[in-house]
């Protein structure tokens, strides 16, 4: 058998000019996910991300903002470490405010929430042509067939937690076609980059995807046709056509796992499937009784 597979921001900020004037920060019309990670610190101590916070007034009034700087690249870095590096925000304030807004209290407790469904889901870094790429050149697509898969297109899911800072944690399949796929996918997810975090209400937050990759399973001995690749429908009759290389059609014997399937001449076959779920079709020589392969089909 032959396998294949098939694969279904950085902001910048502005230094204020004159901070002797209150200024209004906020994020609300931010489109770049980088900017939400632009680091507040209000008189001297980091008060969170603007992910995290969203608006200014969250933390300090409008009115009681004494003046406002902005670091960025090198100057950030120099000073805040590791946590600078997306620009920070510096606020100095009329007076030391204690950070304990109510408000505060639901963006702590956003953070350690982890999210079923977001605004904008956790992704790949650089998008979906990226992703493939990387499935492209990281996956093995020959896993299914290597381990004796039948035919067919198998679409796996996989689910994982991916954190504020992108990491990716809690990888299980959520389905179970076996042949070693599920692993591989879950295997190239755990050794690959970290993924851009999900975004709820502004800011980052933990969160669950879903990833579907899909693996082609084909013979280049058989060759196989139908209305839909790969999928039955139940209470309808399903045309097929099998041929398989050096084989006579009435040479084969073929059966399905559930329902019928009718010869009607000429390779094609009628298909009734009862139930939803799987079928699979088995072919072999009827002269020798060799087992020449099997088509799975998803049953709709």
């Amino acid at each position: 058998m032959l396998g294949t597979s098939i694969f279904s921001f950085a902001g910048n900020t502005q230094t204020v000019g004159d901070t002797s004037k209150p200024v209004l920060i906020h994020i609300t019309e931010t489109k770049k996910i980088d900017d939400l990670k632009v680091l507040v610190v209000l008189d001297g101590k980091i008060a969170g991300t603007m992910g995290e916070i969203k608006n200014i007034e969250t933390i300090v009034p409008i009115e009681k903002i004494e003046s406002v700087n902005v670091l960025k690249d090198t100057a950030a870095i120099k000073k805040y470490g590791d946590k600078g590096k997306w620009g920070v925000i510096e606020i100095i304030s009329t007076g030391t405010f204690k950070i304990t807004d109510v408000s505060l209290k639901k963006v702590q407790e956003d953070t350690d929430k982890v999210f079923e469904k977001v605004e904008i889901e956790a992704s790949f870094p650089g998008g979906d042509a990226t992703w493939r790429r990387y499935l492209e050149r990281s996956l093995n697509g020959t896993v299914g067939s290597n381990n004796g898969a039948p035919i067919g297109l198998y679409t796996t899911v996989v689910q994982f937690m991916v954190d504020k800072e992108g990491n990716i944690s809690e990888v299980k399949p959520l389905t179970n076609h076996g042949y070693g796929m599920e692993a591989e996918v879950v295997r190239v997810l755990i050794k690959g980059p970290k993924w851009t975090p999900a975004v709820q209400g502004g800011r980052m937050v933990k969160a669950y995807r879903k990833q579907p990759v899909t693996f082609l399973v084909q013979d280049e001995n058989i060759e196989i046709v139908s209305e839909k690749l790969y999928v039955f429908s139940t209470g309808v009759s399903n045309l097929v056509s099998i041929k398989v290389f050096k084989v006579k059609d009435e040479d084969l014997d073929v059966s399905i796992s559930q329902g019928t399937i009718e010869r009607k001449g000429g390779g094609d076959y009628e298909v009734k499937v009862n139930e939803r779920g799987k079928a699979i079709i088995t072919i072999r020589n009827n002269k020798n009784n060799k087992l020449l392969g099997a088509v799975y089909y998803r049953v709709n």
